[in-house]
């Protein structure tokens, strides 16, 4: 999708005779060439100097922030217009037509379901019911108990544990408001990294990260029923 297309689709001020071929939404901090980018909170006005992003959906007062070689797509309500294009930008529940790779000496029930492109480890023990996504990674020694669903592109590192009924990579909680009071929903495009020795109780939910990684480092015990909201960091231990 071209800048002059977003700009035109979401009804917004465009002047620029610069054109580029926009192929994803990021934060200020993490956009590269080719994605776009916004200002909805001001404390995160000190970024605007530096980001690599090739357009920035923000308000008119802060356009004069951003470095030349970077486009300003003008509104006051930044937060709902990235809400409305996200959905443009959503990825495939399922895209991959890569055959799962599966380790040595691994025990996967009759029930539970590997979707392509997931990269399975050695002497993993995954139960009836499991759910795990398109390009998912899942470790060495890994146990997933029945019912556990690890939704596409999620990373579980090695010697964890995931007792049933939990869901990792489900989307966070995020909407927009329109004047009127509607809920928009800005699509997640993260993901979820879990790291070695990890063990995650039952019926827990870790949403994904609307962009990057929502994280849960080596070594942290997470108990049943807690909620981990999108792109939290959980710290070692």
């Amino acid at each position: 999708m071209t800048l002059s297309e977003i700009a035109k689709l979401l009804n917004i001020e465009y002047a620029s005779t610069h054109e580029y071929e926009i192929t994803g939404i990021n934060t200020l901090k993490d956009a590269q060439k080719g994605e776009i980018s916004f200002l909805s909170d001001s404390k995160y006005e000190k970024e605007l100097s530096a980001t690599s992003a090739s357009a920035v959906i923000l308000p008119a007062s802060k356009a004069h922030l951003l470095p030349d070689n970077v486009t300003a797509l003008i509104s006051e309500e930044p937060y709902l217009m990235v809400a409305q294009l996200s959905k443009y930008f959503a990825k495939p529940i399922q895209s991959s037509s890569i055959t799962p790779i599966i380790g040595n000496e691994c025990t996967i029930y009759p029930t539970a379901h590997i979707e392509n492109g997931v990269k399975i480890g050695s002497g993993c023990t995954i139960m009836s019911g499991v759910y795990v996504g398109t390009d998912a990674v899942v470790g060495d020694n890994v146990i997933l108990y029945p019912n556990v669903s690890v939704y596409r592109d999620c990373v579980i590192g090695n010697n964890v544990m995931i007792h049933s009924g939990t869901v990792v990579g489900s989307d966070g909680f995020g909407y927009a408001h329109t004047k009127m009071g509607e809920h928009v929903k800005l699509y997640q495009n993260g993901n979820v990294i879990i790291e070695d020795d990890v063990e995650i109780g039952s019926n827990t939910t870790i949403d994904c990260a609307v962009f990057g990684s929502t994280v849960i480092k080596q070594g942290s015990k997470i108990d049943n029923l807690i909620q981990i909201g999108h792109n939290c960091i959980v710290g070692e231990h």
